[in-house]
């Protein structure tokens, strides 16, 4: 396994903005494919802990933690740890040179954020 070559996050970046010549690495699309996973799932949590739950974000980087402690306190749970594990696997996707079995990864990330998305809709 070698290190991940950082600037495939650009030529991903150049794909998703049109650029048809732009030839980004599996391995970047599945590191942005977890990170991607873990910010849908987050926000779409924090907004209705917004509206339903009286959540009252700081805007800072504590929210994401917040949030948790704050389901947590709601009967939510297996959403709390849910979101541990999406930022867990998003952190190592977003961070690290090296994540083994990327493709797992990203597997138990899609099902993490679908099972989240079940519980709160």
């Amino acid at each position: 396994m070698t290190d991940f070559d950082w600037k495939e996050y650009f030529e991903l970046a150049k794909s998703l903005g049109g650029d048809s010549k732009a030839n980004p690495s599996q391995e970047a699309k599945l590191r942005s494919a977890v990170s991607r996973s873990y910010f849908a799932v987050y926000c779409y949590s924090r907004n209705l802990a917004i509206k339903y739950l009286e959540f009252a974000p700081t805007h800072s980087v504590y929210d994401h933690k917040n949030l948790r402690e704050h389901l947590k306190q709601h009967s939510k749970a297996s959403v709390a740890r849910w979101l541990g594990d999406l930022r867990r696997f998003r952190d190592d996707c977003d961070y690290d040179d090296r994540v083994p079995n990327l493709q797992g990864v990203m597997i138990k990330s899609l099902e993490c954020a679908e099972k989240v998305f079940e519980e709160l809709t």
